[in-house]
């Protein structure tokens, strides 16, 4: 079941389904409750780069604290996007 649906920068459907966002917060519990910041993330990134795969972007959010970051990462599939991991990160 789709939790939550947004468009990426590109006019692209990206969906967040239960089962992915589960198994983000059960992995990675610093981002429980951080949902909406993780969608926003997808929307309005403050940095994009390509995945280690062609179908895969990474969008990055500014967190609080000294070289902080939400990254999101992206799989595509026709045209639709799909929330595959997030994870609070220090990025240069």
């Amino acid at each position: 079941m789709v939790f939550a649906s947004i468009e990426d920068p590109d006019g692209r459907q990206v969906e967040l389904t239960d089962e992915h966002w589960s198994r983000i917060v059960r992995r990675r519990p610093e981002v429980a409750g951080c949902d909406v910041r993780v969608l926003r993330a997808v929307a309005a990134p403050d940095r994009r780069m390509f995945g280690r795969f062609p179908s895969e972007e990474w969008f990055y959010l500014k967190a609080r604290g000294p070289g902080q970051w939400l990254t999101v990462i992206v799989a595509y599939a026709r045209e639709r996007g799909y929330i595959v991991d997030a994870a609070r990160r220090s990025i240069p």
